[in-house]
Order: C-alpha cells, then structure tokens, then sequence
C-alpha cells in the first residue's frame, strides 16, 4: 500500500487542487524478460471530489539495453466523465543503468482521443548510498 498527495492541474468545479490518494499495487515477473504490474487507487478530496483509478502495465525486455511498455489506464472521477487511456513506451538504457523513455499515450475509449508524447528519464541511485 501506498499513501500519497495529489495536485490536480485542472480540477472539476468546486473540487480543490490537493488531494490524497491510497494505493493498492501488486506485480509479477511472467519469465525471465517479461512482467505485469496492477495498481488500484483511490483518490480523494474536498468538495466530495475524488475517484478511482486502475493501472496495468505490461512490460517486456527483449534485450539488455531495451524494455517496452504497454499500458491501460482506467479514471473514475467522482465528477466527470471516466476515460480509458493506452500508452505504449519504450526505454533505452545507458551503462550507468539510466535510462530515456519515449512514447504515446491517447483516449481508447471512443471519446477525443488526446493523443500525448511522452517523455520519461529513469534513474538509479549511486553505488553505496544508504536508505536512510
């Protein structure tokens, strides 16, 4: 379980701009280069505003250097319409295991499809820093 803060950059009217969200998320390795992540969230904040959202990604590393993305996102928000939304990216990987994610995400769910790039960079934490 996860426990966060939230900012909506355009919210419903009377909805605030902060929320908070609890989540549920849960993974498993499919073979040696594949795995399924699922997330289940539910999202509130004043005004009786909140939600639901559900994630699923897919992921699948062909190759040292390369892992592929394939993801579905289902929002219920407690006002306004739910969308369904699939993003396909892909993130090539540097030695220093950092690594440049590009790709699409669009609306599936017969409405406008708002298509969006997207652009990601991943990290990793440096050799013999502590948790703390």
């Amino acid at each position: 379980l996860q426990g966060s803060a939230i900012w909506y950059s355009d919210p419903a009217a009377g909805c605030a701009e902060a929320g908070a969200e609890l989540r549920w998320l849960g993974g498993m390795a499919l073979g040696p280069r594949s795995f399924a992540n699922l997330e289940a969230a539910e999202r509130a904040s004043s005004g009786g505003c909140g939600g639901e959202r559900v994630e699923l990604t897919l992921g699948y590393r062909p190759a040292g250097r390369w892992l592929g993305l394939a993801q579905v996102f289902y929002d219920e928000p407690s006002r306004g319409d739910a969308s369904l939304k699939l993003q396909m990216t892909a993130v090539r990987f540097g030695a220093q295991g950092r690594g440049l994610q590009i790709g699409l995400r669009a609306r599936v769910d017969g409405e406008a499809a708002e298509p969006a790039l997207v652009l990601g960079f991943w990290g990793r934490r440096r050799r013999g820093s502590d948790d703390r």
